[in-house]
């Protein structure tokens, strides 16, 4: 994108079935685009990036329904001028309505951090806040059915920063900064079942550090991946990235870690042969030194992928389309791809 826009960083990156590369995050005048506020798409098709309308706050979450409809979520009111589209809204590529009237009565909204769709088309919806819809127990989590919002039980009782679909035990992964969800023990990560109608824990779920789970993943026999702030799981020590097997938690090498800041991790996406890419606020990946933030799990050792991103990228989003890969980050200025290629772009690296 054009330069001349003011970027802050680009927190969740989604593709929509017709191919257009979705974006939001902290940035203004997008490509130089006067409505180009906190959330945008590109065009692969034409080479173009294009805009939404303007918003007034950062968008952390996007999630794109089976039709194409684009739902997009954070801390903004008013989307597209819509008075109800207060932390969620929907663009169906000519323009924004609201979902339903999330902030009314008893709601408190700080932000809206993570949608996730399940089998049957709900709109699963994470966040900061409590009574979503004037519902008592529509706290931190809840999900929309297309017509109205429900609660799920009594609930979490703290922070939902990343959701996740599991189609083989058609479970909703959940991970945050709670202790509990439905009422019942579960630290930091545990799941919703459809088949049992119940939320559950994965063991004990995730210790020390600051302990709070930023990114969820399943892969296709539905493992379970949980990056974070925290050092161990169910007893475990993972160190900020640890897989679910079905039984235990395992730690994948000796982690990721981080020599001159507090090392997390934001983001997960496992690509068509399984290899798992993971980012955030790192600079070594089992004791060894990484490039930029990102590194790629083969289920046996880490490796830096071929790129180098500018400055001290904190990688926040990662989305596998196909054979392409996109980052959002913290950062703009020019990549280097295996140190010949060279992509200039602001905020996205594709």
């Amino acid at each position: 994108p054009n330069a001349s826009g003011t970027y802050t960083a680009i927190y969740t990156v989604a593709v929509a079935p017709d191919g257009k590369v979705y974006v939001g995050g902290d940035f203004l005048n997008f490509d130089n685009q006067a409505t180009g506020d906190y959330l945008a798409y590109y065009d692969k098709v034409t080479d173009t990036w294009g805009v939404v309308s303007a918003l007034n706050g950062a968008v952390q979450a996007i999630a794109i329904a089976a039709n194409g409809d684009v739902y997009f979520a954070g801390s903004f009111t008013n989307a597209g001028g819509v008075a109800e589209a207060d932390n969620i809204a929907k663009w169906d590529g000519s323009s924004v309505t609201a979902v339903g009237t999330p902030n009314t009565g008893a709601a408190s909204i700080t932000s809206i951090n993570a949608l996730v769709f399940d089998g049957q088309g709900r709109l699963w919806i994470g966040g900061t806040y409590t009574n979503l819809n004037d519902n008592a127990n529509a706290d931190y989590i809840a999900y929309w059915d297309g017509s109205a919002y429900f609660a799920i039980s009594t609930g979490a009782n703290g922070t939902v920063n990343a959701l996740a679909y599991d189609a083989v035990a058609d479970r909703i992964i959940i991970g945050g900064e709670f202790t509990t969800l439905g009422g019942g023990g579960a630290a930091k990560v545990g799941y919703y079942s459809w088949q049992e109608s119940a939320f559950g824990a994965y063991g004990t779920g995730t210790t020390g550090g600051s302990n709070v789970v930023y990114a969820v993943a399943v892969d296709a026999v539905g493992g379970v991946y949980a990056g974070g702030t925290f050092d161990t799981w169910n007893g475990v020590t993972v160190n900020r990235i640890g897989y679910w097997n079905g039984v235990t938690a395992v730690a994948m090498g000796t982690g990721v870690d981080s020599s001159s800041t507090v090392p997390a991790v934001k983001t997960i996406a496992i690509n068509a042969q399984g290899e798992v890419w993971i980012g955030g606020q790192f600079d070594e990946a089992n004791e060894q030194v990484t490039l930029d933030r990102v590194t790629v799990w083969n289920q046996s050792i880490y490796y830096n992928p071929p790129f180098d991103m500018p400055g001290s990228a904190d990688v926040n989003a990662l989305t596998w389309d196909g054979e392409d890969v996109y980052i959002g980050t913290s950062v703009s200025g020019t990549v280097k791809f295996s140190q010949v290629t060279t992509v200039t772009n602001n905020g996205t690296e594709p």
